[in-house]
């Protein structure tokens, strides 16, 4: 935490003090905390209650994966960007992606409403930049695909996916 003191000349005899605190931007503490999860390899539907797919699949800078990603104990996971994509059967359909945090008992969007059309090929994409949305240890990062067409979610993760970008960061 940085602390400025700065003293003010008011007039002859006269002196203000003022005292600021500015808190340092929220960063990664190493390269090594800097994460990134996909959905399309993830663990599916199985730990998100309320629908859509599980961001659980971890992208290591080694070109490997490792599934099941869970924030660690004593920490949280400080998200940056977002990038969704999804297929249809065919052009012309919006799609609503939502980035959601699921528990079995509870759930809250981290973003709603974000759309975009599909093209000719079926395919849509859209990106999403956060400013530090927080995720807790136990929570799950779910992605969902809303297709208006059909008036349902795209359940299948080859055709609804989000690459999620972010850092672990201690838990005060």
């Amino acid at each position: 935490m940085n602390r400025r003191i700065l003293l003010l000349a008011l007039g002859p005899g006269v002196v203000a003090l003022l005292l600021t605190t500015a808190a340092g931007a929220l960063e990664p503490s190493r390269a090594s905390s800097v994460i990134e999860l996909n959905s399309s390899l993830g663990s599916g539907t199985t730990h998100c209650p309320f629908g859509g797919v599980a961001a659980d699949s971890l992208n290591k800078p080694d070109a490997t994966r490792a599934s099941g990603f869970t924030v660690p104990a004593r920490r949280v996971l400080v998200l940056t960007d977002v990038e969704f994509s999804a297929f249809t059967a065919g052009p012309g359909n919006l799609i609503t992606f939502t980035l959601a945090r699921e528990t079995s008992g509870a759930i809250n969007w981290i973003n709603s409403d974000i759309s975009a059309t599909t093209g000719v090929d079926g395919a849509v994409d859209a990106r999403l930049s956060l400013r530090g949305a927080i995720v807790k240890s136990g929570v799950t990062l779910c992605v969902q695909c809303f297709d208006h067409s059909t008036h349902g979610q795209i359940a299948n993760p080859a055709d609804c996916s989000a690459t999620i970008h972010g850092f672990l960061a201690d838990d005060s």
